[in-house]
């Protein structure tokens, strides 16, 4: 369980918030592929940054389950963003539509509003 005290994210929030740009920028390439590597690539962001803030597991959801009783406002919509990804990468036939691939990435863009990473 992480301290009650902050841990020091590893990266920087600019180096954090220029990964976030490579993100929207392989999503406006607009392919099916570089939409589907966006939303890969803005899960791996996550859950770096819950690894760094010290949340355990094997898997990212392992970390999200240890997240739920922190109150965090943007839960629900991470989990859901994080089951669709799991989607695209466990079955290749999965096509996301772009209105619900803009809707997943702003749920990870709400989560990184929600930690102060994005303002």
């Amino acid at each position: 369980y992480p301290s009650k005290q902050k841990r020091a994210i590893t990266l920087s929030a600019a180096v954090l918030q220029e990964q976030w740009q490579s993100v929207l920028a392989k999503f406006a390439q607009g392919t099916a592929d570089s939409i589907k590597v966006a939303i890969i690539n803005a899960d791996k962001l996550i859950d770096y940054i819950l690894k760094e803030s010290g949340f355990q597991g094997e898997h990212m959801a392992d970390r999200l389950e240890k997240l739920a009783p922190h109150g965090l406002q943007t839960f629900d919509r991470l989990w859901r963003a994080h089951r669709l990804r799991n989607e695209l990468v466990h079955s290749p036939d999965f096509e996301i539509p772009r209105s619900l691939a803009i809707k997943t990435l702003n749920d990870y863009e709400a989560f990184l509003k929600e930690v102060k990473i994005l303002e």
